[in-house]
């Protein structure tokens, strides 16, 4: 008789939601509208850009690009992705994802990572997921979303045949009802009650011979862990450092791109407004866990540029500056553009993005720092 690896679960509650401000109507007449105060600020924000770009010197192009023809590369990140997802009036609150992040770290200290993460189709369980696999430093390739909305045996069967064979320890992110339907069918009314799970906690469940949990299993409650019962701050720089950060560690490490193009043959620099509307920044962000940094920064030209292409193997520069209570690196690359998303499909587009000469970005720009990289850049590549 072989012998039985027992399989470990972990149930997550979700995180306190609230509602989105942003929250757009899905009916047909409405795709494009954003409710009360957010549609009069998004207005605002578009007269911001178009201040912004009066204020300045002339540029090679002021306007919106059109698409270009070429196909982006396969392995840049998917733009329909980034519109996929079905509209909410409901988005996880600060408290939740700080929450769902000091669970993330926990759960990285007792070296718990799961093999899998299954949540609900639902935004706030999805948000509550990637903030807590991030906090433990691992990649958000491991989420997939399930449908949770059955009860009983049911949403016990959707769980298991999502589940890969050789995986021992699972986690699944719902909401209320959804984790008290599957705690009810592993450990009984009473044991579901016993958990008594709020907002971001954490159940974990042993015992389980197999996905299955038949009859025979000696399935338990192992232990029960409340977000707001652990530790203010976040280690740093990982999970058992001794200083204590306002975020978790890998916020403080960060990818950054500087988009060009050669027009006429000449180089041109693309710049986008800031997300306060103030200033002019090249695209910058969290280096997302599971990335490598150039990959992270090719998200980034996605998300706050609406922009693919192909990113430069070797980093131009780097910077650092203050946030957060610690002090933030930034690894910065050129990126090639291949193609240019359309304004009515860029998530961001309320910020505005702007063609340059390249004397002209280094004078506009914000970050001093990128100065240099501008022109390291704008040599290399007339240099070919």
């Amino acid at each position: 008789m072989g012998l039985v690896v027992s399989r470990q679960l972990l149930l997550v509650q979700q995180g306190s939601d609230q509602i989105c401000e942003d929250f757009v109507n899905p009916g047909p007449d409405n795709r494009n509208q954003r409710s009360g105060k957010n549609k009069n600020n998004l207005k605002t924000k578009k007269n911001q850009t178009n201040n912004l770009a009066g204020k300045q010197s002339p540029s090679a192009n002021s306007g919106s690009e059109k698409p270009n023809s070429k196909k982006p590369n396969s392995k840049k990140p998917d733009s329909k992705k980034l519109s996929s997802r079905k509209p909410s009036n409901k988005e996880l609150s600060d408290k939740g994802k700080r929450g769902a992040q000091k669970l993330g770290v926990w759960l990285a200290q007792k070296t718990l990572e799961p093999d899998i993460v299954l949540c609900t189709r639902s935004p706030v369980a999805r948000v509550t997921a990637e903030k807590l696999v991030k906090a433990m430093g691992a990649d958000t390739r491991l989420i997939k979303e399930v449908d949770l909305s059955a009860n009983g045996e049911l949403v016990w069967k959707k769980i298991a045949r999502a589940i890969p064979r050789k995986a021992k320890r699972v986690m699944v992110v719902g909401g209320k009802t959804e984790v008290k339907g599957v705690l009810s069918r592993l450990l009984g009314d009473s044991g579901a009650k016993k958990a008594a799970l709020k907002s971001a906690s954490l159940a974990i469940v042993s015992g389980l011979s197999g996905w299955s949990a038949r009859s025979s299993d000696e399935i338990n409650l192992k232990k029960v862990i409340h977000s707001k019962k652990l530790p203010d701050g976040f280690p740093y720089p990982h999970p058992d450092g001794a200083e204590r950060r306002l975020r978790p560690a890998y916020y403080y490490r960060q990818s950054s791109v500087i988009p060009y193009r050669i027009e006429n043959g000449r180089v041109q620099i693309l710049l986008v407004a800031s997300s306060s509307m103030k200033h002019w920044v090249v695209p910058k962000g969290i280096h997302e866990p599971g990335l490598s940094s150039a990959e992270s920064a090719a998200m980034e030209a996605l998300e706050e540029a609406g922009i693919e292409g192909e990113v430069h193997k070797k980093a131009l520069g780097h910077y650092e500056y203050n946030k957060w209570g610690g002090r933030c690196r930034v690894v910065v690359y050129a990126i090639k553009v291949e193609s240019i998303i359309p304004e009515k499909k860029w998530q961001e587009s309320h910020r505005g993005r702007r063609w340059c000469l390249p004397e002209d970005a280094t004078r506009m720009v914000r970050q001093r720092e990128l100065i240099g990289m501008i022109r390291k850049l704008v040599a290399k590549v007339t240099s070919r």
